[in-house]
């Protein structure tokens, strides 16, 4: 990369905090580029070089799923360190990143080529002159411990990736050189076509994607809102004459548009300003500039007449989810000048309170809504240099449908409140503005969107969307609604937010005991100053001693106390309370997590849906009274997982136990005081929920899998099943059995003396006063071995409406051990690029290709997924394919030298190095072992010295053992299919999704859908007849003697 010299224009520092101890500097090149230069001074104590850094990914869907799936990426196969010193083995590490933003997006699409900016922003990553390769970036990326994305939004195309730091310069080449001359070849332009498709695909079941283009269909004609941003083969292929065409449209739309004088750039390193900013002006000074205008919207700009006839009308949509919500949407002028003050912010706060005196609190009181959610996402369509739209979404109970009319004369009621009141000083110290939002949200002037499928008189769904295909009935609003809304009086049961009690007053930082500060002492370490990696480098050449605790009356007897990992400072039969106090942050926050294990969570499908109704009917009794805590920086979660139900308080640690206080009081006390009406809207809402997550392709693949490898395991199938038969005597005869048994595992860390988690703790326990589990009691989860060979379950997909198509094929290994975890790491980091360069890039399988490694309570393996179209591709032709990668993967396999082998090695080293950004992110960590009872606090380390011992031989042992070539002699395979169904575009109307219906509809060799041969031996027909043979797999305990 050559050097270059030029002219560099130095604008305004940004505002920033006292807190943040990161330099800035703004600059702007002579092509007329501005960048944004961050200089991350963090770096530990006595060495000022750069590093190089990744961070660990875990992909599991949610918290509480019932496994952590691991997928790591980033290999470091260079020696070239532009300069740098190579830093020590135990420093700590950090990624670099970079992003650039261009000032073009959906809506300057012409209007005979829609998608048009979407399309170009895949096809600029597809090769450049320098670097002609089409995944060479991307490659490089991942190789170098990083990830890269873009997106593009209405007006705007933004482009990122991070890396570890020394391989910043040359991805930052790489980088500008797609918009200083990329390839975007015809070939390329093809298949890249179909991935935004796919893409299209993925997206169309979504209720919220469907609802955003049929409100963007109601704005005037010619109105770029009316832009159809996605994409897809009709609006780039069908519509169009040629692919001649749409190559020139491609590169004409980026040479207009690509130009450097509207593009931003933002890097940040921990690197000093001079480096990023002459890496900036060597990489990015050479994207040319054209000087031209950006489109002129002026002439779009909201007016009255913005709100069409079309507009203010309400709408009856049919939803693909079992949903039931009203949307209310106003458009107004452009808010993006106000960025500063952002005024729509306080009526969202207001409108969209949950405490006393609010809208939902009377909503809820009639059992008309459980939800309200409300303001602009400053994103998308919400939010653009035209126009802004505020919305306002209520979940509403069937009552709450049935009742409509009055739930919306109750919103303008509350709306009038505010008008009339006007904007309140205490609430909002910036007013200008607000009263003039207000105004603007008028009842003769919001668009109405109900989405339901369970609407007492059936609707007659007259007119469909052009794109998305989604079935709706227009109306006018009728004018005694509206005379009534334009008129209502503000309700007495409304009034503003009292002061919050749960503000932070006290900042101050809690200092460590003295028992941390002696063993600091005689390890020689300076806690303020020394990395993680130095203190756990300290602490482990040590031998393990006892440490007391003790304040007052209160005592703790620590048994192998360590610096470097929560330590366990009470055990006893009702419960273990693992501390650590933060030493590397420094903030007066704190994070608490409980763990309320329960024998009743897996004992059968109906304690199970008992447990999760008894969690929401909790959520529900909270709202009101939590809603200042969370207003005052102090936030809650509770939901269930695995084997009971976990509670997490975090924020300023000054009042968080007042929240824990709270929400364990409201444990005890929740159905004590439930009402027939709000159980059965709480449970209709559950039921939605079921079901939603069963029409999803991706989470009925999960669901199926997990049903074969876990005993017990209860499916949402069996919960949706049976809900509707729960009654509310049951649920309160549940709270008692619920609550009468429990154990808790506590993890406390952060701004917190030892002695209040200790008093915390104690407090929950006499609190909700549960009696302790006897061994056989805890729940435990076993994991079958399949069987040796290859397995497969084909079932239809639950959504009649969708043609997406999900293929898992999950490769089962062997109970976890440091040196299998580790060669599987590197075979995951080796087979990451290339499986979707494969399988997604030339093939053209699917828009979402992934590798993963699968860690399954105990239990190593790893998947490769695909998401396809049934129009498209056949699963079993999928799989084929699949495999047909894996042979060859193998037979890369057999090649991998030492060198590449190394440099796959140090990279995953250096990824378990990568230094924390946020105290929550130890948390976590800390807490996956606490919950999974493994307890390896320092796992990192254990599996980063396993990496350094890794040989060639062990991976080609292992892909011999476990792949399907070689001697397969572990190689079992369970290949998870669930096959959509295909579209009938002659229909009038989609399928009737709400059928409570959620069997398998199992398929085998006996039901051909392509060219492949099959085997009916290798078809799993009914999962509990197949896993009642299959063995358990041993998984070692682990002893708190050994923690």
């Amino acid at each position: 990369m050559s050097s270059r010299t030029e002219k560099v224009e130095v604008l305004p520092e940004p505002i920033k905090s006292d807190a943040d101890k990161k330099l800035y500097k703004t600059i702007r090149l002579e092509n007329g580029l501005t960048a944004l230069l961050i200089s991350d001074p963090s770096r530990p104590s006595g060495d000022n070089e750069t590093s190089s850094s990744e961070e660990e990914t875990s992909g599991s869907d949610e918290t509480t799923d019932p496994e952590s799936e691991s997928g790591k990426s980033g290999v470091s196969t260079g020696s070239d360190h532009h300069g740098m010193k190579r830093r020590g083995e135990y420093d700590e590490e950090k990624l670099a990143a970079c992003a650039l933003c261009v000032g073009v997006g959906s809506y300057s699409d012409p209007a005979d080529i829609q998608g048009l900016a979407h399309f170009v922003e895949h096809m600029v990553f597809m090769g450049s002159e320098k670097y002609p390769k089409e995944n060479e970036f991307d490659s490089f990326i991942k190789k170098k411990g990083g990830s890269d994305n873009a997106s593009t939004d209405c007006e705007v195309t933004t482009f990122y990736f991070e890396i570890q730091e020394k391989h910043l310069p040359k991805a930052m080449d790489m980088f500008s050189q797609f918009f200083v001359s990329p390839l975007m070849m015809k070939e390329a332009m093809q298949r890249e076509r179909e991935a935004i498709e796919s893409e299209f695909a993925i997206a169309s079941p979504s209720d919220s994607n469907r609802k955003d283009q049929l409100l963007s269909s109601l704005f005037p004609e010619g109105h770029p809102a009316r832009t159809f941003t996605w994409g897809n083969l009709r609006s780039l292929k069908d519509d169009i004459d040629d692919d001649e065409r749409l190559h020139k449209a491609a590169h004409a739309f980026r040479k207009r548009h690509y130009s450097a004088h509207r593009m931003t750039v933002a890097v940040q390193a921990r690197m000093d300003l001079a480096a990023l900013e002459s890496y900036v002006v060597n990489t990015f000074g050479h994207i040319p500039t054209n000087k031209l205008p950006s489109d002129d919207f002026s002439q779009f700009a909201f007016k009255p007449d913005t709100v069409t006839p079309e507009f203010r009308s309400i709408y009856y949509v049919k939803p693909v989810g079992d949903t039931t919500e009203v949307h209310l949407t106003w458009c107004m002028r452009s808010l993006l000048s106000e960025y500063e003050s952002k005024p729509h912010q306080y009526i969202s706060y207001l409108l969209g309170h949950e405490g006393k005196g609010s809208l939902l609190s009377f909503l809820r009181k009639k059992v008309w809504a459980l939800g309200i959610y409300t303001g602009n996402s400053e994103s998308g369509i919400d939010y653009t240099s035209m126009y802004s739209l505020f919305s306002t979404q209520v979940v509403l109970t069937k009552e709450g449908l049935d009742h409509v009319d009055e739930v919306l004369e109750a919103i303008f009621s509350y709306i009038n409140m505010l008008k009339k009141i006007g904007p309140s000083e205490r609430i909002y110290d910036e007013i200008r503005g607000i009263s003039e939002l207000l105004d603007c949200m008028r009842a003769d002037t919001v668009n109405i969107m109900i989405l339901s499928n369970k609407h007492s008189t059936p609707i007659n769904y007259d007119s469909k969307e052009k794109w998305f295909g989604t079935e709706y009935k227009k109306m006018e609003i009728p004018s005694k609604w509206l005379n009534r809304w334009l008129n209502v009086k503000p309700y007495s049961q409304f009034y503003l937010p009292e002061k919050n009690v749960y503000i932070t007053t006290d900042f101050s930082l809690v200092q460590p005991d003295p028992a941390y500060l002696e063993a600091a002492n005689e390890l020689g370490i300076d806690l303020k100053n020394s990395s993680v990696k130095d203190i756990h480098k300290k602490v482990e050449g040590n031998n393990k001693n006892t440490k007391i605790l003790s304040h007052g009356d209160l005592i703790a007897t620590v048994n192998n106390f360590r610096l470097d990992q929560p330590n366990l400072i009470r055990k006893n039969r009702h419960m273990e309370l693992w501390y650590k106090p933060d030493f590397k942050f420094r903030f007066p926050t704190a994070l608490l997590y409980f763990y309320f294990i329960s024998p009743l969570s897996l004992k059968s499908p109906r304690d199970s849906c008992l447990l999760d109704l008894w969690t929401d009917v909790l959520q529900q009794g909270l709202k009101e009274e939590v809603y200042p805590a969370n207003m005052a920086d102090l936030s809650h979660s509770l939901y269930v997982g695995d084997k009971g139900l976990t509670m997490k308080v975090t924020g300023y640690s000054q009042n968080l136990h007042l929240l824990v206080e709270l929400i364990t009081r409201e444990m005890r006390s929740s159905t004590k005081n439930l009402t027939t009406a709000m159980f059965e809207a709480v449970r209709e809402v559950r039921a939605r929920t079921y079901h939603n997550v069963l029409i999803k392709p991706h989470k009925l693949a999960k669901d199926v899998r997990m049903n074969i490898l876990l005993m017990p395991y209860v499916s949402p199938r069996d919960k949706a099943a049976l809900i509707h038969s729960i009654t509310l005597d049951e649920l309160k005869d549940f709270s008692n059995r619920l609550l009468s048994k429990l154990y808790c595992q506590i993890l406390m860390q952060g701004n917190l003396a030892w002695h209040d988690a200790i008093r915390i703790s104690e407090n929950v326990l006499s609190t909700i006063k549960w009696n302790a589990l006897t061994e056989d009691e805890f729940p435990d989860v076993k994991v079958h071995q399949l069987p040796l060979g290859e397995r497969k379950i084909r079932v239809m997909s639950l959504n009649e409406a969708s043609t997406n198509s999900i293929i898992t094929n999950y490769y089962q290994g062997e109970a976890t051990n440091a040196k299998d975890t580790a060669t599987l790491e590197v075979l995951m980091l080796l087979m990451e690029e290339p499986v979707f360069d494969s399988l997604r890039t030339k093939e053209q399988l699917g828009y979402s290709v992934f590798s993963m490694m699968r860690y399954t309570f105990g239990v190593l393996g790893f998947s490769v997924t695909v998401n396809t179209q049934v129009d498209k591709f056949s699963v079993s032709y999928v799989d084929g394919r699949v495999e047909a990668f894996l042979k060859k993967f193998s037979r890369d396999m057999r090649r991998l030298t030492e060198k590449t082998l190394s440099a796959t090695k140090h990279s995953l080293v250096q990824l378990k190095h990568t230094t924390d950004y946020e105290l929550k992110e130890e948390v976590e960590r800390n807490w996956r072992e606490i919950v999974s009872r493994e307890y390896m606090f320092h796992r990192l380390f254990l599996e980063a010295d396993a990496i350094e011992k890794i040989k060639l031989a062990d991976i080609k042992s292992w892909v011999d053992n476990h792949f399907p070539t070689g001697n397969k002699s572990k190689f079992r395979k369970l290949s998870v299919q669930i096959m959509g169904h295909k579209s009938n575009k002659d229909n009038a109307t989609t399928p009737d999704l709400h059928k409570k219906h959620y069997e398998l509809t199992y398929l085998d060799a006996s039901d051909p859908i392509g060219d492949t041969i099959e085997n009916n031996a290798d078809f799993i027909r009914d999962i509990n007849a197949f896993k009642v043979e299959l063995p358990f797999i041993n998984i070692p305990k682990i002893e708190f003697g050994q923690c």
